[in-house]
């Protein structure tokens, strides 16, 4: 059975970094509205996103039973994971024009990508 998470061919989509973004936001000030804020996004995205990370991982991030968001067990061994990931991603994002990366934000595309020769990463 497919879900919105699979391909046809069973594998799973790769996880997009801004997901993780947003987790770490939500995580951080713990709830979608705070980081609806952090990051400029409606808090439905926020949602979105969220669901869409825990889809792919195919485990429970944040516990929504309590008034203020806390994160699961697994959620809070994926923060560290996160923050790891995203600094390294943006320590990347910094050094990267000095060895001619070539930086894509197209109007016409919904993310983010960079591309290292034939290599490209959807952030």
């Amino acid at each position: 059975m497919l879900n919105k998470h699979n391909t046809e061919s069973g594998a799973m989509r790769p996880i997009e970094f801004r997901w993780i973004e947003v987790f770490r936001a939500v995580a951080l000030s713990g709830s979608t509205t705070g980081a609806a804020e952090l990051l400029n996004l409606d808090q439905s995205a926020v949602s979105r996103h969220i669901s869409a990370l825990e889809g792919q991982l195919r485990v429970l991030l944040v516990d929504r039973n309590q008034r203020k968001l806390q994160l699961t067990q697994e959620g809070k061994i994926l923060l560290e994971e996160a923050c790891n990931t995203l600094e390294g991603l943006d320590l990347f994002r910094r050094v990267a024009p000095d060895w001619g990366v070539m930086f894509c934000n197209s109007k016409d595309r919904r993310d983010n990508s960079i591309s290292v020769r034939n290599v490209s990463l959807y952030l």
